[in-house]
């Protein structure tokens, strides 16, 4: 199964050749450095400088068929990652579309999750620990819009980051069924994992305030964790200033420790180019079982978008 998947993929990435050869092509992306001063509270760290980390992104399109490309540099520890990588063919039947490639699976994979610069508009410095896998292998999706407010999403691939047992991800995504709504149902199951998630977010955009909030629960190697999560952001009119605060909490089940995560931030937009933000984040670990990993610290990111 696996291999046959792989092969439909290479022969639908060249028959898409030809017509993306005049293609209109775009790039777009960031590129961010900041300041981490996060330590063990039974360990001291030196100051640290890194996060340096740059997001390329390359779009094609021509007619109903585009391409894009995920490109995610860490510089500090020399590596370069190839997050996705798909072709799309819309116009296949009515409100249809396909993708095929190198996927990432359609959730949220925690609230918000770390991509440091990817977004401008992301507030805090830091992702929410405890968000489940989102990285998925080779594999195709259909994605059917099922009206202005509800598109449905299937996608196979042949896994999930180091999982390499084929994976389904089921996705129901929504907007404005009530005004200024937003709510997403996903699942996805492969061999020995599974997890479900809803995400939902209310977006008060003429008073400059948004409100997320996720759960999640699942199965890793037959161990269940739950995982969930609010966040709240808002833009203080006439200025450029954000502030947020995220509180998350990963639940294991059994003897396992819960993880309690708790962060605030400020963003300033130079321009709409060019942000700094400045996070304190701290994060505890409940005394169930021994452990001596809990955290705090400030984080500081001066990001760029080009």
């Amino acid at each position: 199964m696996k291999k046959l998947l792989s092969v439909l993929v290479a022969l639908f990435m060249i028959a898409l050749i030809t017509p993306m050869a005049s293609a209109a092509v775009s790039v777009d992306g960031h590129i961010c450095a900041g300041l981490d001063t996060v330590e063990g509270k039974t360990t001291k760290d030196e100051l640290e400088f890194g996060m340096v980390k740059a997001n390329v992104n390359v779009n094609a399109s021509a007619g109903d068929v585009s391409a894009r490309v995920e490109i995610r540099t860490d510089v500090d520890k020399d590596k370069i990652n190839i997050r996705q990588a798909y072709a799309q063919v819309a116009g296949l039947a009515p409100n249809l579309a396909l993708r095929i490639g190198k996927l990432r699976a359609p959730i949220m994979g925690g609230l918000r999750p770390l991509d440091y610069a990817d977004n401008m508009s992301n507030i805090l410095v830091s992702g929410a620990m405890g968000g489940y896998a989102t990285a998925m292998d080779t594999g195709m999706a259909a994605i059917y819009k099922v009206s202005d407010q509800v598109t449905g999403t299937v996608a196979l691939t042949n896994g999930i980051n180091a999982d390499k047992d084929k994976a389904i991800t089921l996705k129901v995504a929504t907007k404005n069924l009530a005004p200024n709504l937003t709510l997403d149902i996903s699942y996805q199951s492969l061999k020995d994992n599974s997890d479900m998630e809803v995400y939902g977010s209310y977006n008060l955009a003429d008073m400059g305030l948004k409100v997320s909030a996720i759960y999640a629960t699942g199965e890793v190697s037959k161990a269940k964790r739950d995982y969930m999560g609010a966040e709240a952001c808002y833009t203080v009119a006439g200025t450029p200033l954000s502030v947020a605060a995220r509180y998350t909490v990963t639940d294991p089940k059994g003897d396992n420790n819960n993880t309690n995560q708790m962060q605030v931030g400020v963003n300033y937009k130079v321009s709409d180019n060019a942000k700094i933000q400045v996070e304190y984040i701290t994060s505890e670990v409940d005394d169930k079982v021994k452990n001596d990993s809990d955290t705090s610290g400030i984080n500081l990111l001066v990001a760029a978008a080009f």
